[in-house]
């Protein structure tokens, strides 16, 4: 399924679908450049992830 048409229909649960999609986008970039580096994406109660 196409993330981005399921952040459309959930509504509520969009901007956590929204945040994922640009994390994965993020990352694809990242392994494009080839640097290797971790993206650490901070969550909204402020923990950070990789």
């Amino acid at each position: 399924a196409d993330l981005k048409t399921v952040s459309k229909a959930l509504g509520d649960k969009k901007f956590l679908v929204d945040r994922v999609v640009q994390a994965l986008e993020a990352e694809e970039l990242a392994a494009h450049d080839g640097e290797g580096e971790e993206l650490v994406v901070e969550d909204s109660d402020g923990n950070a992830s990789i």
